[in-house]
């Protein structure tokens, strides 16, 4: 059993071995029933950034993953409402 800091550590590692830059982040939210974190990074692709976001809560011995992207722009514009959905992983 590992706790939301070492996959939090994880995630991040893994990313950005990938490739993927950070744009934000980790940033806490509160859950339901506990705290988690979230990343933006940002992915260039044909010529345009696009914005990955990366939110994770750990329950016990569940991780929770919750994944958006889209082009920095209307990511932008959506942010609010995928900030706050993190607040609903159950």
């Amino acid at each position: 059993r590992m706790d939301l800091a070492f996959w939090t550590k994880a995630l991040q590692k893994q990313l950005s071995d990938s490739g993927y830059r950070l744009h934000k982040g980790p940033e806490e939210f509160t859950g339901p029933e506990e705290k988690g974190v979230y990343f933006e990074w940002i992915v260039p692709y044909q010529g345009r950034d696009y914005v990955y976001l990366t939110g994770i809560i750990v329950r016990n011995r569940r991780i929770m993953l919750a994944e958006a992207g889209a082009e920095y722009s209307l990511f932008k514009a959506y942010e609010s409402a995928v900030l706050k959905s993190l607040t609903s992983i159950r």
